[in-house]
């Protein structure tokens, strides 16, 4: 694919909001507080946003393994990505744990 338009995303986590995640452990008999949820969701945010910045070749070098299992190519190196093509533009944290994302 060579167009050069801008791909808008939307990712949604696999950890729950805080509020969904503290019903489901009660649910399931296991106790977690909303300030130990708040933590894992504000975690998530915080990992996506470190994997999005050693996605580029550039910054994490072929051959780099993530903790999303994402390994950069040397496809992907070819290419001209640079960390300032892809942003997050959104954080969603309640109605479901994500980031709309453009690159």
């Amino acid at each position: 694919m060579n167009n050069s338009a801008p791909v808008r995303v939307i990712v949604e986590f696999k950890q729950s909001p805080a509020e969904i995640a503290v019903l489901q452990e009660q649910v399931a008999g296991n106790d977690l507080s909303l300030k130990e949820a708040k933590q894992d969701v504000n975690n998530s945010h915080k990992l996506f946003k470190e994997f999005i910045q050693k996605m580029v070749p550039e910054k994490a070098g072929v051959n780099a393994i993530s903790t999303f299992g994402y390994t950069p190519s040397t496809e992907a190196s070819s290419h001209s990505t640079k960390q300032s093509e892809i942003q997050i533009t959104n954080e969603y944290k309640r109605a479901f744990n994500g980031v709309a994302s453009k690159g």
